[in-house]
């Protein structure tokens, strides 16, 4: 799944039709993480965190850095779950052990207080 389902060559957003691609390809991990994006926001279906959330926790998706990532930061910020910092570092961990960028500085940022020589790791 890429940006081509969201804006195809040549044509405008349509984050309805967006939708309806992602659910046919569900048992796709990566449409999982593209339907949990568009819940997250309320692109083309209703908002809805929480059902985000429960996307992004399924066993093949969870193996995907982004998802790691995006579940991070749900956890860090309360959105979707209830707030749970501990449970964030570990996804923000997994996620910056695979390269993702923004896990690791949102690692850093989390760890600085607590244990700087990691953060700084």
């Amino acid at each position: 799944m890429g940006p081509d389902v969201l804006r195809p060559r040549g044509g405008k957003q349509d984050y309805c039709g967006a939708v309806d691609h992602v659910q046919k390809a569900i048992t796709v991990p990566g449409a999982r993480l593209e339907l949990a994006k568009l819940y997250l926001y309320g692109l083309g279906v209703p908002r809805d965190q929480t059902k985000a959330v429960q996307l992004l926790k399924t066993e093949p998706t969870a193996a995907i850095a982004e998802v790691s990532y995006t579940l991070g930061l749900a956890y860090s910020h309360g959105i979707g779950v209830k707030r749970d910092e501990t449970k964030a570092i570990s996804l923000f961990r997994y996620a910056a052990e695979r390269g993702h960028a923004h896990a690791m500085h949102e690692l850093a940022r989390l760890l600085i207080d607590t244990d700087p020589a990691k953060a700084y790791y």
